[in-house]
């Protein structure tokens, strides 16, 4: 017969190695903080539907222009120069070549011989001051503190094949703001906001500092790393296929609450494309880009 000591001391033993094993499950590490989260997988996307033009829309929507095939460093006026195409060359690599085939607000990547652990290129569509450039009727500077919801909107549609999936890059917002009104932002304090749409193998830098930040209603996990800029990375829980359309003054709220950038600083320039690494990017592109600012807007 088992006495009651026996089967207690039994008890107890058990007791004490689930505790240790639970411990473990719940609190790896101590106090250290979790794991970084994972970057969301890559999600294809077509481009997206042309619409059939009617007599009214015919007349109501300007021409947009010749064809355009950039590479290298150069850049381009498109829509009267209310936005620049830029083909943006990094280092000193071959670089990426981009076509638009009507000049119309959009891009796509026809040919890439970037092989490298960095950046090659970043081509991108942009309105403000990139550089010494200006687009024509620039809406920035804006004071950030001066900022209303829904004042500044922003809009995109980005073409993702299911061959780039493999391939090494990054398809975001890249915002600049800056410690001056027209300072030239690669020279000046500044603090350069990502808001990440989509990702080929690529995992964003730095430390996580936030996880599961509701802005404009989507979750982000949010990283800061400091190249030649502070940069301050928005990493959504999952990525979207294709469109994004958002107010950029929650995202620039909340890095002047985490102290990354200043009230007094300004929004001088928003861009958007795709940074790349390396693989097959040909077909990747954007569509329909704008920048809205007051209830005007950047592309017809």
């Amino acid at each position: 017969m088992i006495s009651r000591t026996w089967l207690a001391a039994c008890m107890g033993v058990v007791a004490g190695v689930l505790a240790v094993v639970l411990a473990a499950i719940s609190a790896p590490g101590g106090s250290s903080p979790p794991p970084a989260a994972t970057t969301p997988r890559c999600v294809t996307a077509p481009a997206p539907a042309a619409e059939a033009p009617t007599a009214t829309t015919a007349a109501q929507t300007p021409a947009t222009g010749a064809p355009l095939t950039l590479s290298g460093r150069q850049k381009a006026p498109i829509l009267g120069g209310t936005i620049v195409l830029n083909a943006n060359q990094e280092g000193s690599g071959s670089g990426a070549t981009i076509s638009d085939p009507n000049g119309g607000p959009g891009f796509t990547i026809t040919h890439s011989a970037i092989n490298q652990a960095t950046v090659g290129a970043y081509p991108s569509l942009f309105v403000g001051q990139h550089g010494n450039l200006v687009t024509r009727h620039d809406p920035f500077p804006l004071q950030l503190s001066a900022i209303r919801p829904g004042q500044v909107i922003t809009s995109v549609h980005s073409v993702t094949p299911r061959s780039a999936c493999s391939a090494r890059w990054v398809d975001f917002y890249d915002i600049f703001l800056t410690a001056g009104a027209h300072a030239n932002q690669f020279s000046s304090t500044r603090e350069e906001l990502e808001i990440w749409q989509n990702a080929g193998n690529r995992a964003p830098g730095g430390t996580p500092v936030a996880r599961g930040v509701r802005l404009d209603g989507r979750l982000y996990d949010v990283y800061n790393h400091v190249t030649d800029a502070n940069t301050i990375a928005y990493v959504p829980r999952r990525f979207a296929s294709g469109s994004f359309h958002g107010d950029l003054r929650p995202f620039i709220q909340d890095s002047i609450r985490r102290g990354y950038a200043q009230p007094n600083w300004y929004l001088t320039d928003v861009e958007h494309g795709f940074e790349i690494n390396s693989g097959n990017v040909v077909g990747l592109g954007d569509a329909n880009f704008s920048v809205q600012v007051g209830g005007n807007s950047s592309s017809p």
